[in-house]
């Protein structure tokens, strides 16, 4: 906590009784704990050891609807009681990391799991774009990687990118592939002119 200069120590001392100090983290006083507590649970059932992908949907599920009321409550503006006291603002691009980017992770291998998380990103992005969209393509594209990583079958890997591309079609996701395809050409034109250029070479030496 700091002070401006000039500030009476009697109000250091009232400020600090102000504060709750404890030794465990709570849902009430850190948000971002219960969502990281909710991807635990999911993380847990999606284990070799539990092997329950049901109970991480319902988790996905939850987490969606908890993030939504979020969304509705949120408001900009507010009453400021208190100019002079700062405290720093939730993150959202934070709020959805830390949720769905384990889950995404440790579900990569079942179909089931990545299409409801890219579903539950859709959600958010689309209900609430001016929270959301940022940080809900960015995590779908990483929940995309996941599966192409993954051991897939070709079907469940073409039904994955197909959700997907569906879903996040817009802006980002074209300027993702436009990227990748225009890396592709640049590539294709580098090896065409290296090739072309032996071919050169070797006429010139009369060796080839």
């Amino acid at each position: 906590m700091y002070l401006s200069q000039g500030q009476e120590s009697s109000i250091n001392t009232d400020l600090l009784e102000t504060i709750i100090v404890s030794d465990a983290r709570s849902f009430a006083q850190d948000p971002r704990f219960c969502l990281s507590v909710m991807a635990e649970i999911a993380c847990r059932a999606l284990s070799p050891a539990v092997n329950d992908p049901g109970t991480a949907i319902d988790v996905i599920g939850r987490g969606v609807r908890i993030l939504s009321t979020y969304a509705q409550n949120k408001s900009d503006e507010i009453e400021v009681k208190y100019p002079s006291v700062h405290v720093a603002p939730l993150q959202n691009n934070d709020l959805l990391e830390d949720f769905f980017s384990p889950v995404a992770r440790d579900g990569a291998s079942m179909r089931e799991i990545q299409i409801r998380v890219l579903k539950g990103l859709s959600m958010l992005s689309k209900g609430w774009p001016e929270i959301f969209a940022e940080a809900a393509h960015t995590l779908a594209f990483e929940t995309l990687e996941h599966a192409t990583r993954a051991d897939h079958i070709d079907s469940d890997r073409y039904l994955i990118k197909s959700t997907y591309y569906n879903l996040f079609s817009g802006e980002y996701s074209n300027k993702k592939h436009s990227c990748r395809a225009s890396n592709s050409v640049v590539g294709k034109s580098r090896a065409k002119h290296s090739r072309e250029n032996g071919r050169m070479l070797c006429a010139k030496s009369k060796r080839c």
